[in-house]
């Protein structure tokens, strides 16, 4: 009985550090979120990302068009337009890409006091919008309290016409912190092995009690 108990308190002891050194929150969603309306003038989406009850960005959706715009400082990651355009196009960002003050290539931060930047804009005569077509990871930064976080929005943008699903988001909950396009918290190794541990001894505890 007293190797039950204790096995059973080292547990609630692990889980509680699981939880403690996760540091990336991720929210799926049980049903996406459609961006579409087909009608002008446009329908807006807004997003909670750490339910905090300030909305950090607003989706917006139209006959022709499914875009976002950053509210407060936040801001996302975009392709340049070139000058003397200001801003450009959310750029879709893939599995691993590291979302942080630093970005690789040629993507930029951008969406301080912004109108809604463009996911993907469909016309009689063509369509354009770097993220059309896509099912990948919009990057973004936001602020929690004074601090920075950067985190990702998982979305779909369609092909042919103005519709989009969001499927989730994840941010780090370290300030300043880099993260993965697509990263979740994985348990650690010593985590695993400990688990591991508490099995076997939970099965010879069982064990021993059915003799």
């Amino acid at each position: 009985m007293k190797r039950s108990v204790w096995v059973y308190g080292l547990s609630v002891w692990l889980a509680t550090l699981s939880s403690v050194h996760a540091s990336i929150i991720v929210t799926w969603l049980d049903n996406p979120i459609v961006l579409f309306h087909g009608q002008a003038p446009s329908i807006q989406f807004p997003i909670d990302l750490d339910g905090d009850g300030f909305i950090d960005f607003t989706f917006a959706a139209s006959i022709n068009f499914v875009g976002v715009r950053s509210e407060g400082q936040n801001r996302y990651v975009i392709i340049p337009s070139p000058p003397p355009n200001i801003g450009g196009p959310v750029e879709p960002l893939y599995p691993d890409y590291e979302i942080g003050l630093d970005l690789d290539g040629n993507p930029e931060w951008f969406g301080i006091n912004t109108d809604f930047a463009t996911l993907g804009i469909w016309f009689d005569t063509g369509s354009s919008g770097n993220f059309r077509g896509h099912h990948a990871y919009m990057g973004i930064e936001f602020v929690i309290e004074d601090n920075t976080h950067y985190g990702w929005i998982n979305l779909m943008i369609g092909h042919d016409g103005p519709y989009g699903e969001i499927y989730g988001w994840a941010y780090e909950s370290t300030p300043n912190a880099p993260i993965l396009a697509g990263a979740i918290p994985e348990p650690s190794t010593l985590l695993l092995l400990l688990t591991g541990g508490i099995g076997l001894l939970c099965m010879k505890s069982h064990s021993r009690n059915t003799r």
